[in-house]
């Protein structure tokens, strides 16, 4: 085990791993705050367990993995069911990390349906280039000449 391990487990079992991880992802750690969330969440019944679920879902959330955040926001309202400020708090992030799936849905069906419009007015713009170009072809491939 590394120092910053050691480290980030002694917090942890402090029970400062919370406040710490909160301070990292109010600075924009995202990565530290993880490092000391992660064990907190995986402790089957541990009473951190829930409110790293929260905050875990809030560096998916930052990192744009909406529907991993969902997830742990979910699970974090189903495990703190004790804790009427945890569920409140669960609740309204799973209501953000929805509209940001819909609104990532909605965006992804609006630009497959820009590529197939561009898609389609360049090959219709080949057809006629192809098609005005059928003249001057046949144009070319005529005989000139006297008699």
């Amino acid at each position: 085990m590394t120092a910053a391990w050691a480290l980030i487990n002694a917090v942890a079992c402090r029970g400062e791993g919370l406040d710490e991880a909160r301070a990292l992802l109010r600075k924009g750690l995202l990565t530290e705050a993880e490092r000391i969330l992660t064990p907190l969440a995986a402790e089957p019944e541990g009473p951190q367990r829930p409110p790293a679920l929260l905050l875990l879902g809030n560096v998916d959330y930052e990192r744009g993995r909406y529907e991993s955040a969902l997830e742990r926001y979910t699970e974090a309202e189903r495990e703190g069911a004790a804790d009427d400020s945890l569920v409140a708090a669960a609740r309204g992030n799973r209501e953000l990390a929805l509209q940001r799936l819909e609104r990532a849905r909605q965006l992804a069906t609006l630009e497959a349906r820009l590529r197939a419009g561009v898609i389609s007015a360049l090959a219709l713009g080949a057809a006629v280039v192809i098609w005005l170009a059928r003249p001057l072809r046949a144009g070319a491939r005529t005989p000139t000449g006297g008699s």
